[in-house]
């Protein structure tokens, strides 16, 4: 196994994270950059990244680099899901199941968190990663998303997004255009 991620990385193909196997992912990381989920800087519980898929597949796994920042309120989850794109929003129709993270077990140390859906097929197109927080909006205590500043070697096919206050409307004002959260999209 080590002798053929050695070859294909000599080839120039990457993995990240967890899986070997990847539909879609970011690897890059701009340390200072992450993207709150939950936070008052963008006013919403909800982030979202999207992601193209080339050709169609079998979702099987989400991958996110994530980390605790502050204290949040014991119990409360983060809920995962993939959505179709809408107009370059995630509010297009719901494909996985319901993904669930326990607040809790989320470190304040950066690391990678695997989630598995039912196996769903996916055919040729933009699909977005929907995470929803459970916990108040807060200045203190939330988690946060990796993410990768776009500056240089960004991740072209997508873009993150977060939603405000008033639990419509998406933006990229607070983050830019160019921003990617760390994720993974396995098969």
């Amino acid at each position: 196994m080590n002798l053929l991620i050695s070859i294909l990385s000599f080839l120039g193909f990457q993995a990240c994270g967890p899986r070997t196997c990847q539909i879609a992912y970011n690897s890059l990381e701009t340390t200072g950059q992450e993207v709150d989920i939950g936070s008052t800087a963008n006013g919403g519980n909800a982030i979202a990244q999207s992601f193209y898929v080339a050709s169609a597949t079998t979702l099987k796994s989400i991958a996110l680099k994530l980390q605790k920042s502050g204290t949040v309120a014991t119990g409360h989850t983060l809920s995962v899901t993939i959505v179709n794109d809408n107009s370059d929003n995630p509010t297009g129709s719901t494909l996985s199941t319901t993904m669930t993270l326990q607040t809790d077990s989320i470190t304040t140390t950066s690391a990678y968190y695997t989630l598995t859906p039912t196996e769903f097929s996916i055919s040729s197109g933009t699909y977005w990663i929907l995470i929803v927080s459970s916990y108040p909006v807060s200045a203190s205590g939330f988690i946060k998303a990796a993410a990768h500043d776009g500056t240089t070697g960004d991740y072209t096919y997508g873009k993150a997004k977060y939603r405000l206050s008033d639990g419509t409307t998406w933006s990229t004002l607070n983050i830019g255009t160019l921003r990617d959260i760390v994720f993974e999209v396995g098969c």
